[in-house]
């Protein structure tokens, strides 16, 4: 095997793993870790077809994020997004990482405050100095179980009831338990 070739395997495995990473460091609500594996544009797309939609400035982003996630914080609540089956092409300063999905989100043990998913992540990075960055997360579901709208949107609205009256910063899950990260 030539550099060239080396480069380019070294190319995929750091875009895919940044993908996983990002999947594993929004389950354990680290919005420090995810901030900087976003370009200064970033883009959320959901749905099975490639819609257009418009790029958010990375602090616009993150902050719709948290919003939609730290939520799952509170109480008996939590989520889980699980990312396998990687495909990954990487050509100059660009790349796309392809893999598999399974998502659960809960808001409690009942069975119908509990919600799954199951589809594709497309993710397109771009190479910036300081390494990949995830510029555009297409979510295309192809299996919903249970009330997957409702749960997340309810999680979503206990943070902002939350923030209402505590006035409080999503913290990690570990700091939700006085462990330290």
């Amino acid at each position: 095997m030539n550099v060239a070739n080396v480069s380019k395997l070294a190319d995929r495995f750091e875009a895919g793993e940044l993908v996983t990473k990002f999947h594993l460091a929004l389950d354990l609500f680290d919005w420090d870790a995810i901030y900087p594996m976003l370009d200064d544009l970033v883009a959320l797309v959901v749905g099975e077809s490639d819609p257009q939609t418009d790029f958010l400035p990375k602090d616009t982003f993150t902050a719709e994020l948290v919003a939609r996630n730290a939520g799952y914080l509170l109480g008996n609540a939590g989520k889980f997004h699980g990312d396998y089956g990687r495909v990954v092409e990487a050509v100059g300063e660009t790349a796309t990482v392809i893999c598999k999905f399974s998502a659960g989100h809960w808001l409690s043990g009942k069975t119908e405050d509990c919600a799954s998913l199951m589809g594709r992540y497309v993710v397109t990075l771009i190479r910036r100095n300081e390494g990949w960055k995830i510029q555009r997360l297409w979510v295309r579901p192809i299996r919903w179980h249970g009330e997957t709208r409702r749960v997340m949107s309810e999680a979503a609205a206990n943070w902002r009831t939350h923030i209402a009256q505590r006035g409080s910063r999503p913290r990690k899950r570990s700091e939700k338990h006085g462990k330290r990260a």
